[in-house]
């Protein structure tokens, strides 16, 4: 047999355990023995442990330890309990015979009676919620149906729906569990594996059909065991299911009997007990034997706690015989709580209240009197409180990786050289000088559940990596205990910055206001008298000389807010004349009112904040559909105003998608960032053949780079030469100076120092080792749902495995987490809404928490930037090279705080700057030449003289993002969207054309060959698309066959002349595209499954014999939905005839394959510049619709759905022919 070292438990530190007079060697313990009637179920919350079983006359067994004591409940009811579950939310529920539900809720101390409406066994229950259950159950001798499942939501009881029709007859279900309410595992008699959630379900029978008595997991890590004579054990991976074989493992000589109690803890390790006391325990994959037990008697239920004690519920196989209950743990006396096995004696009442069952009728099963049971279920639940994974392994605890190497600590960089003298650099290297590589040893071989109650070093004879009388690492000068290379009280500066805190590579703090060079004659220069106000320069006046018009505005608009193109002339009349009459920015305020604006700006924001859409960190379950209704922000409220602690209160159990939507309505973006700091952990680095802590330090280096991307925008390697105190391209001089900072030492604030914290320290914020736990008794954020995460409480928190003191604004000792991360995101975001920006205008000093919300700020303002106009108003530094870009950067981001972290007011930024809407290149816009606009896109240029040294309509020019593309391809064809975590083709195509789809495939602007080579691929027939990607024309000739020719298709001739293979031995996918682009096309009887799609109503309405409509008019249309152009040109016009065979003159009901010719013309001008560019809208904007008028495109239909969007407490749209009026019916809001 395998040895079986000591279980890990609370203080297995054997000093620590010593002082405290402990016992810290885990052990057995007997905790009851000798009731009448079996035990069958034990579970457990914080230090609280519930155990129920068999009513051997008495009524069920209902055993409860709180406070060291344990007390016997009486229920009032009959019949056996079968299991017992600790709930999430703090509540505990049992389920029985008789169909009878038992609810304790969190902060009540009496049960809940509620009856399913069936006499039937229940076995099992599984549920996040006392609201919200699985219960299953069944009668093992019915021959009229298969097991019985229902689902709980408050009092109301259902049956499941969808459960597999081919379910045995005569097979009850024994066990649920469940990872989430869409992830939820029943077994039972025969093998029987149901899988799924809601209303689907898929069955699936496990090998020779075993009875399957129990399943528990931690995400897809399942057991389930059972059996008969001999029991059975089945694992479950990402794989499926296998078997597991005691004896061939040699674990044992003999199998053991039937299996019928399993838990799976969330460090991974299992526990799987059965009759004849057969116990054995599952750690790092291995199994070993864990028996014989003091009691001997036949387990039924397990269950492990937080500190690894491992808990057995059982007695006899005749569960109602009298003396045969027993309770027993493994692991220390203060984690089982050994009483000597004491009988508890029973309470007169639990305090049994009736609920009206599935019927309306309520069960007299047991009165209210409440004798003071004090049950108190759930009130300190302390989900995972000391699980503490791996925390104080001790063997080489505190090595100290590299994280005091200090090197480099005073370098400086350059600032305040001081004509060389005493640089310093390199001072205080102490490269692993305190590497203290095995220091702190502790006897046992298990990891410590908890700190050691010193906190401090063991007694150890070998020194600690960090001395122990200061709690800052050594990477920050000590208190002069070691001296500096020179002293620091000579008159030779060392090269870190002065307290001043100003630089000598740049002595003014904010340069002078008339210091810019001028870019042209008509430039003006305003002076600023503020220099910590944001004070951007007016563009010259050729920029609002050649603004574009309403008409191009409300175009650029409309991508702008819903992220798609115009649906043609008419949608675009509409909101033009409303701008005349309103203005531009009443006008984008009624657009941001609609829910297209939501969805646009969703898309962009789980790209802002790195949500992978394929691979292992895939964030589908957490970003996904979202779990409730559209609100008017009131989660987002709930979460703004309350700390993520409170695990109670929200809307309803959510998750990231309904918190974005619901930000997005409240317009305030601050508790998206605050629940994407939890919700970046639930989707971790994964690796094989690595070991746990290699794995943690890995993780907390891709978890750390995506934060610093998506949240400070900040990156160590960077910070050495580039930050807002010094910058190794900052100059005097500002007509040389190419780094333009927002006033503020933000890293200093952050980091300690300008050039930042070393990242070993920074990162270990984002630990997930003793942190994150994919447990149920870990705690859900606000109270969301379990796909997004649950975490160890913060009062519970161990120390770091790893051994690192965390840094972040301060130091955060070895317990620093994502805990402390989100709390002072949420202070700065609070500070910053109360008064702005807290900045010393004499040393620029900046509070820590605010300079984290606000760096936060000026990332997303950037972002929003870049996504609207194309270029970001920073370099590859993270900083802005110019004035231009600083000021523009500068005033968006103060806009958007002093609106309360404003979204909208990012947007409204943006679309209303005044170099939004510039003419076309072919205007000739521009009273000084070309280059008339101050240069903050793309600010480089190889010329000297000043007039070409800004920006040009030209540097506006910009591809679409890929998101926007794809929406404005499925809104203008009514295709469905394209899938936001998308497989496949789906995948390989987002990725090429530029989408954000994982970390290492961050996504790009431009137009590259490959992508515009997938684009056609994808477009060019203009086919919609069919699920998982690809699309396709379907009629004679479209596809290719095993066959010869195309069965008489109007291209066969042509396409055989071309390439006689087609017609001699088989029509293949050369023939097909031969025949599309060379011989007219194929004879298209249906499109991606129907031509119900934009095109092909537009050839239905066009052919109609009523209409009289002509192929230009058909072109025209066309035209002007894709592109707004509904003009036809005289170079295009022939080409059109070509690829049509026929001349615009002729009726649409005369041309031949109109469908196919007007779907080919479609997906050449999905590929052109007017499509796929921004900034380049025509010259000469069309002054009337096009030949067509579609369903839903008229003016009245345009009118109306335009009119919907306007708040009417504060306007009045009024719809008439051709004409909308809009006027205030109140003062607007600010």
């Amino acid at each position: 047999m395998a040895e079986l070292p000591p279980a890990p438990g609370p203080g297995s530190d054997a000093a620590a355990d010593a002082e405290a007079g402990a016992d810290a060697e885990p052990a057995w313990h007997v905790a009851q023995q000798g009731l009448d009637g079996s035990l069958l179920s034990v579970c457990g919350q914080g230090a609280e442990r519930w155990a129920v079983g068999a009513d051997a006359g008495a009524g069920p067994l209902v055993l409860h330890r709180e406070g060291g004591t344990w007390t016997r409940l009486n229920t009032g009811t009959s019949g056996h309990l079968w299991w017992v579950a600790c709930l999430d939310d703090g509540g505990v529920v049992m389920v029985g015979e008789h169909g009878r539900v038992l609810r304790k809720r969190p902060t009540e101390d009496g049960l809940e009676l509620l009856d399913v409406g069936q006499d039937v066994p229940l076995y099992g229950v599984w549920g996040p919620s006392v609201d919200d259950l699985y219960v299953v159950g069944g009668d093992t001798s019915a021959t009229n149906g298969p097991g019985v499942a229902f689902r709980v939501q408050g009092d109301a009881v259902a049956p499941v729906p969808g459960l597999p029709a081919a379910l045995s007859p005569t097979a009850a279900f024994f066990k649920v569990w469940g990872e989430s309410v869409d992830d939820i595992w029943i077994v039972g008699e025969q093998g029987t594996v149901v899988h799924g959630g809601g209303s689907t379900w898929a069955l699936e029978t496990l090998p020779g059909a075993p009875r399957l008595v129990t399943v528990h997991g931690q995400g897809t890590d399942l057991i389930a065991v059972g059996g008969a004579s001999d029991g059975v054990i089945f694992e479950h991976d990402a794989t499926g299911w296998a078997p597991v074989d005691l004896v061939a493992l040699g674990v044992v000589d003999q199998a053991p009997s039937l299996i019928q109690g399993t838990h799976v803890a969330p460090d991974g390790s299992a526990v799987v007990a059965g009759i004849f006391d057969a116990v054995f325990e599952r750690r790092d994959g291995v199994y070993r034997e864990l028996g014989p037990t003091p009691a001997d008697r036949d387990w039924h239920g397990a269950w492990i706690g937080p500190a690894g004690d491992i808990w057995l519920a059982g007695g006899s196989s005749v569960i109602d015989g009298a003396a045969t209950g027993a309770l027993v743990c493994y692991g220390t006396s203060a984690a089982c709580g050994d009483n000597g096995g004491s009988v508890v004696e029973p309470v007169p009442d639990a305090g049994v209240e009736p609920v009206a069952d599935a019927a309306g009728e309520t069960d007299g099963g047991g009165g209210e009197t409440d004798a003071g049971a004090e049950t108190d279920a759930g009130a300190e639940t302390d989900a995972g409180a000391e699980t503490d994974t791996g925390a104080e392994t001790d063997a080489g605890a505190e090595t100290d990786s590299g994280a005091e190497t200090d090197t480099g600590a005073e370098t400086d960089a350059g600032a305040e050289t001081d004509t060389g003298a005493e640089t310093d650099t390199g001072a205080e290297t102490d490269t692993g000088a305190e590497t203290d590589t095995g220091a702190e040893t502790d006897t046992d071989t298990g990891p410590d559940a908890v700190p050691d109650a010193d906190a401090a070093p063991d007694a150890d004879t070998a020194p600690d990596t960090k001395p122990d009388a200061d709690a800052a690492p050594d990477t920050k000068p000590d208190a002069d205990t070691t001296p500096d290379t020179k002293p620091d009280a000579d008159a030779t500066p060392d090269t870190k910055p002065d307290a001043d805190a100003k630089p000598d590579t740049k002595p003014d703090v904010i340069p002078d206001a008339d210091a810019t060079p001028d870019i042209g004659p008509d430039l003006p220069v305003v002076v600023c008298e503020d220099p910590l106000v944001p004070c951007p320069q007016p563009q010259p006046p050729s920029v609002a000389a050649c603004d574009a018009g309403d008409a191009a505005f409300v175009a650029r608009a409309i991508q702008a807010v819903w992220g798609r193109k115009p649906l043609g002339f008419y949608e675009i009349e509409v909101w033009s004349q409303m701008v005349e009459q309103a203005g531009r920015e009443a006008v984008l305020d009624a657009m941001m009112r609609d829910d297209a604006y939501v969805q646009r700006w969703s898309d962009f924001m789980m790209d802002a904040l790195h949500i992978n859409r394929v691979g292992d960190k895939r964030h589908d379950e957490c970003w996904g559909p979202p779990a409730l209704t559209p609100d008017g922000g009131e989660l987002a409220a709930y979460v703004r105003n309350t700390p993520p602690t409170v695990t109670s209160g929200a809307p309803g159990i959510f998750n990231m998608t309904d918190l974005l939507h619901s930000s997005l309505r409240l317009d305030d973006i601050s508790p998206v960032y605050r629940g994407q700091l939890f919700a970046m952990l639930h989707k971790p680095l994964t690796g094989a053949n690595v070991g746990s802590l290699e794995m943690e330090a890995s993780r907390r280096n891709d978890f750390g780079e995506v934060f610093e991307a998506t949240y400070v925008y900040r990156q160590k390697t960077c910070m050495t030469c580039h930050n807002s105190t010094y910058s190794v391209t900052g100059d005097d001089d500002p007509a040389l100076d190419r780094t333009w900072e927002i006033p503020g030492h933000f890293e200093t604030a952050l980091f300690d120092e300008p050039s930042g914290a070393p990242e070993v320290q920074t990162r270990a914020m984002l630990r997930s080792l003793g942190v994150y736990t994919s447990g149920l008794s870990g705690r859900k954020p606000w109270g969301w749902t379990s796909t997004c995460g649950r975490f160890v409480k913060p009062e519970s928190i161990g120390d770091d495995p790893l051994g690192v003191n965390a840094w972040y604004i301060e130091d955060r000792g070895k317990t620093g987490s994502v805990w402390e991360l989100e709390a002072a995101l949420a202070k700065g975001f609070a500070d910053l809404r109360v008064d702005g920006l807290d900045r010393d205008p004499e040393t620029l000093d900046v509070p820590g928490e605010e300079a984290f919300a606000y760096l936060v700020s000026v990332n997303l303002a950037n972002q929003v930037w870049a996504e609207l106009m194309g270029y970001p108003l920073t370099i590859a530094n993270y900083f802005p090279r110019n004035r231009d870009q600083r000021d523009t950067l500068w005033t968006l981001t103060d806009r958007f705080v002093e609106a309360g972290f404003s979204f909208k007011s990012l947007v409204k930024g943006a679309v209303l700057d005044p170099r939004f809407n510039q003419l076309p290149p072919e205007a000739g816009c521009g009273a000084s030449g070309g280059y008339y606009m101050r240069p903050a896109f793309n600010p480089w240029s190889p010329a000297e003289e000043g007039d070409l040294q800004g920006n040009s309509v030209g540097d506006i020019l910009a591809r679409h993002g890929a998101r926007t593309l794809l929406r404005s391809v499925a809104a203008t064809l009514e295709w469905p969207e394209p899938d936001a975590f998308p497989g496949g083709d789906d995948e390989t195509f987002q990725t090429a054309i530029g989408a954000f789809v994982r970390d290492a495939e961050p996504g790009f602007r431009g137009a590259d060959l490959q992508g515009l080579l997938a684009w056609e691929d994808r477009y060019g027939l203009c086919s919609a698309p069919t699920p998982g990607g690809g699309g396709g024309l379907e009629g004679p000739g479209c596809t290719p066959s095993g066959s010869a020719g195309c069965g008489g298709c109007s291209c066969e001739v042509c396409t055989c002349e071309t390439d006689s293979y087609c017609c001699d031995n088989q029509w293949d996918a050369i023939c097909v595209g031969i025949c599309n682009d060379s011989c007219g096309g194929c004879d298209v009887t249906s499109v991606g499954g129907g031509s119900t799609d934009y095109v092909g109503r537009l050839a239905t309405v066009a052919t109609a014999p009523a209409g009289g409509y002509s192929l230009r008019d058909a072109v025209a249309t066309l035209k002007d939905r894709i592109i707004q152009e509904p003009l036809i040109g005289t170079q295009e016009a022939p080409l059109i005839e070509a690829l049509a065979g026929a001349p615009l003159s002729t009726p649409a009901s005369e041309v031949p394959a109109l469908e196919t010719s007007l779907r080919r013309l479609c997906g050449a001008l999905l590929e052109t510049p007017q499509f796929m560019l921004f900034g380049s809208y025509p010259f000469d904007w069309p002054t009337g619709p096009p030949g067509i008028t579609m369903d839903g495109a008229g003016f009245a239909d345009q009118c109306a759905a335009a009119a919907a969007m306007w708040d009417s407490s504060y306007w009045t749209v009024t719809c008439g022919d051709e004409l909308v009026t809009v006027t205030p019916a109140t003062t607007p809001p600010l």
